[in-house]
């Protein structure tokens, strides 16, 4: 029954930081998709930096595409009008099955300490 709790306890201490860390990912990932940038650069910088942040997880299948915005008018008289774009991001979330794997490890380690010593 010892045995029982304490593996219990080690799949709910391994797997909660996971599925923070993806609820928390899938958050900062809508909240980038929805971002509009000035230039194809800072779009693929910030997916970049997005994807280094993230501790279980990687951004694949990054697109960034060129959206063109609503036109401008620039005035009655005149009817050539002034297109803007700017540039959005698409990206999946992937598991990064290594960072996991070490987080299970130390995790393991740890109760393993634990259980010894009680």
């Amino acid at each position: 029954m010892l045995v029982k709790h304490y593996t219990l306890f080690w799949l709910n201490f391994c797997l909660s930081p996971v599925n923070q860390a993806q609820t928390n990912a899938h958050q900062k990932l809508t909240k980038l998709c929805n971002e509009e940038f000035a230039c194809h650069r800072n779009a693929k910088k910030a997916a970049l930096h997005l994807s280094e942040q993230l501790k279980y997880h990687r951004l694949t299948e990054i697109k960034i595409s060129k959206k063109q915005l609503k036109p401008q008018i620039k005035s009655k008289n005149n009817s050539q009008t002034d297109w803007k774009y700017c540039y959005q991001i698409s990206a999946q979330l992937k598991q990064d099955e290594e960072a996991i794997e070490l987080e299970n490890r130390t995790s393991d380690k740890f109760i393993l300490a634990t259980n010894i010593i009680h």
